[in-house]
C-alpha cells in the first residue's frame, strides 16, 4: 500500500493504525516520492490512498499517473474538499472517496474491503 499525503501529522497517526491492521505501508509527503515508489515497486503496492490537495503534482494529476504506471491498483481518495470544489475527474477516478476528517476505523474498513483483507506486513515510511 502507498500513501500519499502532505499532512506529516496524518502520516505519524496512519502509522501505527495501518501497522496494528497488519498493511504493509509506503508513506510520502510528496506525490512525485510516492510515483516513483509506483514506478520502482509496482508489485508491492497493491492500494494507493491519495490526498487531494498537494503541492507540486496535485491528487487529480498524480492519479492520472497511478493510473498510468498500474492501472488495476485500488485507489482511495482522502481529501477535506467538498462537492463542487473537488475535481469530477478525482471523485470518479478513485475507487473510495474519504472525506477528511475521516475515522481510523473507516479507513481500515476501506482498505479492508477493497484489498480483501490480504496484505499484511510492516510500515516503512520515506
Amino acid at each position: 500500500m502507498l500513501v500519499i499525503d502532505d499532512d506529516t501529522a496524518l502520516l505519524d497517526v496512519l502509522r501505527p493504525v495501518v501497522r496494528s491492521a497488519g498493511y504493509n505501508v509506503f508513506a510520502t509527503t510528496s506525490s512525485t516520492k510516492g510515483l516513483d515508489v509506483l514506478r520502482f515497486d509496482t508489485h508491492n503496492v497493491q492500494l494507493v490512498v491519495l490526498d487531494f490537495n498537494l503541492p507540486v503534482l496535485n491528487g487529480a494529476a498524480a492519479l492520472e499517473h497511478v493510473r498510468k504506471l498500474k492501472p488495476g491498483v485500488k485507489v482511495i481518495g482522502l481529501t477535506g474538499f467538498k462537492g463542487a470544489d473537488l475535481p469530477e475527474s478525482f471523485g470518479r477516478g478513485v475507487d473510495q472517496l474519504l472525506t477528511k476528517p475521516c475515522t481510523n476505523s473507516h479507513l481500515v474498513a476501506c482498505i479492508q474491503v477493497l484489498l480483501g483483507d490480504a496484505l499484511a506486513q510492516t510500515l516503512h515510511i520515506l
